[in-house]
């Protein structure tokens, strides 16, 4: 068939011939031949590209029978569609707007104005793309600045004048700091025991769209099957639009008073994106600096670790934080896009006390007009000041006898944390973390920093194993789920050894005199008669001024029986 065909109707004569003739019959005509959509003139864009002020779009015109019904879907881009035409860009997020007009906010703001224009009919689907090509700015103040008005000069009674005063320089008006990005902060006072929280500034809630992949009637079919598990109804995230999701589909138009056909038009797609766009939100991890922040950075600061479980909008800090600066990683939507930040630092945490101040001696008395003199009184003296408490590198602590038991202790030290926070990330989270996350819950994976087919499989079990939606997804619920598990590998370890002579102090290295005692990898030890007249040391390993370390301690007195 050609498009000359297009609105007609099929038929067949069918002819039966043999040797003594032939005859003819008709068949029954087809349904009417249609078209699938196509672009005569494509859509335009038109307006202002700045914060406040609305874009249109024309529908432009389109070929296709039955007549195409035209639909729009407004995104911000990071960079401009040169050409107008059907190829999806890429990193697009939803700009909320399914009509043929979008008025643009701060969030917008460096992001390229983009439409997408899909004609549908029942042959077909097809789309264009087109954009403004400038990116979305902030509108220029237009506030006229009142200048300083001109003084009058007073004459002076003398006639020499006195100088004509200069007027001060009509300023040019500062225009107000206009409504574009601010970065996430801190406030509060870093003190043991009272919040610091986060102020998030002009960052919204991180997108959940997945825009890439196959398409359904020009919507992204990973975003349906995302609404789909929302909407609490279980579906592959996969980009494939089969059985399982043109079912769920159908539930899920059912339970939305829709038509149930299975096909995720503009309206069941529309109900879709306010699900969609309902489950953006902004994440947090707190971590614990030995050096200040001076500034907000993307990458994480060298002299950081990250805090167990301060995952919320606000951390009191505790006794171990003291002398530490408090950040905390933020990670949402800026401009449109999905990104990370370590906030700035406001200070280091005290332990809440006020020093008592240093009193000043009591004068000396004068001399008194009596022959006896008083007695001289004693200074006062000058109070020192109490200390902070130190506690130093790990120790033994226990009486060194055949059965009594031996703890090591951790001095000020801190237990080993197995976050690398270095290298990519995945929705905020560094890949080698999850990686990890998943080895601890016994579900073998590569700890290469690739978020690729093996990690993603990794994940969907993962969140089997934990009740969680199995989508291959590291969201803020799967990575709550990972940190309870990061939490079970921040540990301290310990080996214990019995040696031929005593160790006056701490070392790094293991003194040829010593050798390991067999089973003796807990923090505590009872000695036993083959350690009589040995002496005992451990090896413990944590963390010390942010490095991982490793220390055998000063031995006990010889083991006795």
């Amino acid at each position: 068939m050609t498009a000359l065909d297009v609105g007609k109707y099929l038929t067949v004569k069918v002819t039966a011939t043999n040797s003594a003739g032939s005859v003819g019959s008709w068949s029954a005509t087809s349904g009417q031949i249609t078209e699938v959509p196509s672009v005569a003139t494509a859509p335009v864009v038109s307006g202002s590209a700045t914060v406040g002020a609305t874009t249109t779009v024309t529908a432009g015109t389109w070929n296709g029978l039955p007549a195409p019904t035209v639909t729009y879907i407004w995104y911000a881009c990071p960079t401009v569609v040169g050409v107008a035409g059907p190829a999806q860009p890429t990193d697009c997020v939803s700009a909320g707007s399914t009509t043929n007009s979008m008025t643009w906010t701060a969030p917008h703001v460096g992001k390229f104005a983009t439409v997408q224009v899909t004609a549908t009919n029942s042959a077909g689907t097809a789309r264009q793309w087109v954009a403004m090509p400038t990116a979305i700015a902030v509108a220029t103040p237009t506030a006229t600045p009142t200048p300083t008005a001109t003084p009058t000069a007073t004459p002076s009674a003398t006639p020499t004048p006195s100088a004509t005063p200069t007027p001060s320089a009509t300023p040019t008006p500062t225009p107000s700091t206009p409504p574009g990005i601010v970065e996430p902060s801190l406030s509060g006072t870093p003190v043991v025991g009272t919040a610091v929280s986060v102020n998030t500034g002009s960052w919204t809630g991180a997108s959940v769209f997945q825009n890439y992949g196959t398409t359904y009637n020009g919507f992204f079919v990973r975003n349906i099957q995302l609404a789909l598990n929302l909407a609490s109804i279980t579906t592959s995230v996969d980009g494939n639009y089969g059985p399982q999701t043109r079912s769920n589909v159908t539930t899920f138009q059912a339970s939305n008073g829709l038509v149930a056909d299975g096909i995720a038009g503009p309206m069941t797609y529309s109900v879709m994106e306010r699900l969609l766009s309902n489950a953006a939100q902004i994440t947090y991890a707190w971590f614990s600096c030995a050096t200040p922040v001076a500034a907000s950075t993307s990458a994480p600061p060298a002299s950081c670790t990250i805090i167990n479980a301060a995952t919320t909008s606000s951390y009191t800090p505790v006794a171990g934080d003291v002398g530490k600066h408090p950040s905390v990683r933020v990670t949402g939507a800026r401009s449109g896009v999905t990104t990370t930040t370590h906030t700035a630092t406001i200070g280091a945490v005290s332990d809440g006390s006020t020093p008592t101040p240093t009193p000043t001696p009591s004068a000396t008395p004068s001399a008194t007009p009596t022959p006896t003199p008083s007695a001289t009184p004693s200074a006062t003296p000058t109070p020192t000041p109490t200390a902070p408490a130190v506690t130093g590198q790990p120790a033994i602590t226990g009486v060194a006898k055949v059965g009594q038991t031996l703890t090591a202790g951790t001095g000020n030290w801190t237990a080993v944390s197995p976050y690398q926070n270095s290298g990519p990330t995945y929705n905020g989270y560094f890949v080698r973390n999850i990686q990890i996350a998943l080895n601890g819950a016994g579900i073998s994976v590569k700890v290469d920093g690739v978020y690729g087919s093996a990690t993603r499989t990794a994940v969907r079990t993962f969140q089997s194993q934990k009740g969680l939606r199995v989508d291959g997804v590291v969201g803020a619920q799967t990575w709550a789920a990972m940190q309870t598990v990061m939490t079970s590998l921040t540990k301290f370890t310990y080996k214990w050894y019995s040696c031929t002579s005593p160790i006056t102090s701490s070392v790094a290295t293991l003194p040829s005199t010593c050798s390991a005692v067999t089973s003796g990898a807990a923090a505590t030890y009872r000695p036993v008669a083959g350690n009589v007249g040995r002496f005992m040391t451990v090896a413990v390993t944590g963390t010390s001024a942010g490095a991982v370390k490793t220390v055998f301690v000063p031995t006990t007195s010889a083991v006795v029986p």
